[in-house]
């Protein structure tokens, strides 16, 4: 069990208010745009949504900037809050659906270069503290959430860790807090701030700073829905829109004595 009494506070978002706070997340997309293809739909501004303190990112089929689709969203630091060495936690619930699911990573930039190397994890990795594909199932794993890691940046030189599958309490439909605790030595995860793994893949842990996504990807390639590891949208008996909700992120530095 993780304490943080030990810990100080260096950013939190609550989402009071009624949008989402500029100066601390933006749309995360490759074009610069408010809207692209990603996966099996589209990343759209638009289906990012702040009440009731909480963030929503929904995912709906309509008739959207770039046509009829599932839309959904992604949000990121990038620029804003770049960091390195910390405890990062979300706390939220996971959207009910299959053929997509909900994530909170972290990302350097140098894993987004094709060809560049990252010297095993020390130059840049990207750290999924939890990826959520599992609604689709109907066994033990329903419940569960991934963790992983990637280093060396993309294809041929990409280097890949599924530490593993691990239990929630009910995720679709209570809030849980998943986090993780990234040192000079070792990442270390947690759910409901009880440890689930360690690991320092691949030769030791990330030296550069690093910053936060919250995204939910469809399922499909050039925008067409398709069967993945999340399962098929298409499938769902209930209509969508179904929403990630998160409650709060929030990131902590370690007090020195």
């Amino acid at each position: 069990m993780i304490d943080l009494s030990q810990w100080k506070p260096v950013f939190e978002d609550d989402f009071n208010g009624d949008r989402l706070d500029s100066t601390k997340w933006k749309l995360r997309t490759d074009s610069g745009k408010d809207c692209e293809i990603r996966r099996g739909g589209y990343w759209d501004k638009s289906e990012l949504l702040v009440k009731d303190g909480c963030l929503r990112i929904r995912t709906e089929y309509k008739d959207g900037a770039l046509g009829p689709g599932f839309y959904t969203a992604a949000i990121c630091t990038d620029g804003l809050f770049d960091h390195g060495y910390g405890y990062y936690e979300i706390r939220c619930i996971l959207p009910k659906a299959q053929g997509l699911w909900a994530s909170f990573w972290i990302q350097s930039n140098n894993m987004r270069i094709p060809g560049k190397g990252t010297q095993g994890g020390l130059n840049g990795a990207e750290l999924d503290i939890f990826e959520a594909p599992n609604y689709c199932k109907n066994d033990s794993t329903h419940d569960c959430i991934v963790s992983s890691i990637h280093v060396n940046g993309q294809a041929p030189l990409l280097r890949s860790k599924r530490i593993g599958f691990f239990p929630a309490t009910q995720p679709y439909d209570h809030f849980n807090t998943y986090g993780l605790e990234w040192n000079d030595k070792e990442y270390i995860y947690y759910i409901n701030r009880k440890e689930t793994c360690r690991t320092s893949f691949l030769r030791g842990t990330s030296r550069v700073p690093e910053y936060m996504i919250l995204s939910v990807e469809v399922c499909g390639r050039n925008a067409k829905p398709g069967i993945d590891w999340a399962g098929l949208i298409t499938r769902n008996s209930k209509l969508l829109p179904v929403d990630f909700v998160v409650d709060y992120v929030r990131v902590y530095d370690r007090q020195p004595g």
